[in-house]
């Protein structure tokens, strides 16, 4: 079974998402609106991620799903506030939001294919229940985030 060892990273990412765009100049919540919109249009991208993993394979969408996850925290730890670099933040919140939206998917997709359709809900529910387990990680996570160690965090985490 594909298990998702992102999520409670990715959570990490929408729980200090807005905090630390705030320390890194968006004062009046531009860019945190942006991502907002990429988190709602991410699902426009997902017939073609499915169509990837019919073309490549569920292992190589699922390895490219975790690389944009790991890559959006990776951007996220950029401190520079040129305008240059808020392009490269709005790359990072797509990264971010379509690698979700792909891991899941693909979890999903895994669960059918590996062990087919007999205990799906079973299995997938389990696989949430674990995943929600483990995404309490976030919550020291979140607190040491808070503490202004977000630059560790991020790259720890991607």
């Amino acid at each position: 079974m594909v298990f998702d060892p992102t999520h409670s990273h990715a959570v990490l990412y929408i729980g200090t998402i807005a905090f630390q765009l705030e320390r890194k100049g968006d004062e009046d919540g531009r860019y945190l609106d942006i991502f907002s919109i990429c988190y709602a249009c991410a699902a426009i991208m997902a017939p073609i991620m499915g169509k990837m993993a019919d073309l490549v394979g569920l292992g190589i969408t699922q390895s490219l799903a975790t690389i944009l996850v790991a890559s959006s925290l990776f951007i996220l730890n950029h401190d520079n506030i040129a305008a240059t670099a808020w392009t490269v933040q709005v790359i990072g919140f797509f990264f971010y939001c379509v690698g979700r939206m792909t891991v899941f998917g693909m979890f999903f997709t895994n669960i059918g294919k590996r062990f087919g359709y007999r205990h799906y809900g079973t299995l997938s529910g389990f696989g949430l229940f674990s995943s929600a387990i483990l995404s309490l990680l976030q919550y020291p996570l979140i607190y040491l985030t808070d503490l202004q160690h977000e630059n560790n965090i991020n790259l720890i985490s991607g």
